[in-house]
């Protein structure tokens, strides 16, 4: 077969990518393996970085333009979107889709009430109408309310035949002042027939658009046209998406509250009943495309099922073996993990982790040291200066960007590993913010590594708390778990001896097995 893998984040060469990778080199076998990025993929930092060999594959920049990936596609006998955030749909024969975790290819999903995330499907209006999400729209980054465009981006209105309708759109003012104002140009089925004006700063810039239905069947393009910008040519991290206007809302029926809308629509109820859902709830009916959805974890299937009603099949992550060591281990605790800042979604707890290290340090451990591992985003620096400041005068190492090999020398010293991902957080209300699965925890077990680790989502599936490691669930109880095995170290060992045993079972055998039961189910 011709086989394309995609992802979209491969520079960031973490967790996602490596499960990308192993599915890409487990494929590989009797099959010709393209690897699909919207930029230049570098195969010798991602060999380096994630410990994989990529020979023989070839690979492919898309470039940035929303829906390349989905074009691209038609071009294999099975595509794999295994990029987090995607809603390319599939056009090849056959499709896998990778689920690391539901919310973040659905903007607004996270966070919302449970009643409404069950709406998944585009949301009736008056009289019938429908609005569907096209072409041309970034997934919206995590915590935001809006979507941001390229330079074309389309909306499908349907509505029963001759009927006129308008479509409300609004944008908000969140394109930075180094880009300016630009002028959003809308035509309906080619044919312009407004303009706004759309302002850094400005609450809101918005236009009623009227659309004429020509059946449920027959959905008129509504195209949004604007100036782009890129925000790393502006100084804005390293982000190179071509970003035209931030879109935040685009519903039948002209402005709430606005008498025309009261009097011909009569929709002030009907607003208190669906605007919650408005917010670009975008349509799951891009996975019809795929064959079979793929979760990474048995915390993945759950709410895979719970957010888009939709099975999936198990496949958990591969992990490559890490050395243990031969000449013993140091009194190092390790934790491995961007840094990322708490506004920003999935943040790895460093802060809080550090906080707990000095209470142990308070309480009379000594001769230990506390390593941190990770890459940093230019927009989460600030994050990462608190970690330093929170350990300044402790025995505290960072290791930010740190290489394949340095990272292996430190799992071959530590003798505990730390994660916390979602320590403080709503399970209910933020499942998103906890470990989907736990690669690093797995790598760390491997190397003989004993795992203290936050007892929620992933992370239950990854040890048994008590055989291969500890759980906990609050900053005080890893504080005295950590303490427990740092003082036995008869305890550590057999803890240590188990976390390997464990760590097999999570092999790139087992993986190439498992992912090639489901491609022969695909036909």
């Amino acid at each position: 077969m011709r086989v394309g893998v995609y992802n979209k984040h491969w520079a960031t060469a973490g967790g996602g990518e490596k499960y990308a990778a192993s599915m890409a080199i487990a494929l590989r076998d009797g099959n010709e393996v393209t690897l699909l990025g919207n930029d230049a993929i570098d195969t010798a930092m991602l060999e380096e970085r994630l410990q994989v060999d990529l020979s023989g594959m070839a690979t492919v920049d898309l470039g940035p333009d929303p829906g390349a990936a989905s074009e691209a596609s038609a071009d294999y006998d099975l595509f794999v979107n295994a990029s987090y955030g995607s809603d390319e749909p599939n056009r090849a024969n056959h499709g896998l889709y990778v689920v690391y975790f539901p919310s973040g290819a659905h903007p607004g999903i996270q966070g919302v009430d449970r009643a409404a995330v069950r709406i998944l499907d585009p949301i009736a209006r008056p009289h019938g109408a429908v609005v569907r999400w096209g072409r041309g729209f970034w997934a919206r980054d995590s915590g935001a309310v809006f979507s941001w465009t390229a330079g074309r981006a389309v909306i499908y209105v349907e509505a029963a035949d001759g009927l006129e309708v308008p479509l409300h759109l609004a944008f908000g003012g969140h394109r930075p002042e180094a880009a300016g104002p630009t002028v959003a140009r809308i035509a309906v089925e080619g044919e312009p027939v407004a303009t706004v004006l759309v302002e850094p700063g400005r609450r809101r810039a918005s236009v009623d658009v009227p659309v004429r239905g020509r059946g449920p069947k027959h959905p008129v393009a509504v195209e949004i046209r604007a100036d782009t910008f890129v925000p790393a040519e502006l100084g804005m991290g390293d982000d190179r998406r071509q970003l035209g206007v931030p879109l935040t809302r685009a519903a039948i029926g002209p402005r709430f509250g606005s008498a025309r809308s009261l009097g011909q629509w009569g929709i002030a109820r009907l607003a208190q009943r669906v605007r919650p859902n408005v917010n670009l709830l975008q349509s799951i009916r891009f996975l019809d495309s795929y064959d079979r959805l793929v979760s990474i974890s048995d915390y993945t299937t759950l709410w895979t099922k719970r957010f888009w009603d939709r099975d999936s099949v198990l496949l958990h992550p591969p992990v490559t073996p890490q050395p243990r060591g031969a000449g013993g281990k140091d009194n190092m605790i390790l934790s491995v993990g961007r840094f990322f800042a708490p506004e920003h979604g999935h943040s790895k707890k460093q802060l809080e982790m550090v906080n707990g290290f000095r209470l142990l340090c308070e309480g009379g451990l000594t001769g230990w040291e506390y390593h941190l591992v990770g890459g940093c985003k230019p927009e989460d620096e600030h994050y990462l200066n608190d970690v330093r400041a929170a350990a300044e005068g402790l025995p505290v190492v960072f290791h930010i960007g740190a290489s394949g090999a340095e990272l292996r020398d430190l799992y071959s010293r530590a003798s505990i590993f730390w994660h916390a991902s979602g320590l403080g957080e709503d399970p209910a209300r933020n499942p998103v913010r906890y470990e989907h699965f736990g690669i690093t925890t797995v790598e760390a077990m491997s190397a003989g590594i004993v795992p203290i680790v936050i007892g929620m989502a992933g992370q239950l599936e990854v040890l048994e708390s008590g055989v291969e490691g500890y759980h906990f669930q609050t900053l005080d109880e890893l504080v005295a778990r950590t303490r427990e095995v740092a003082g036995d170290e008869t305890l550590r060992r057999r803890l240590a001896d188990a976390a390997v045993a464990r760590a097999a079972q999570f092999s790139p055998e087992c993986f190439a097995d498992r992912l090639g039961e489901i491609v022969a189910t695909l036909g």
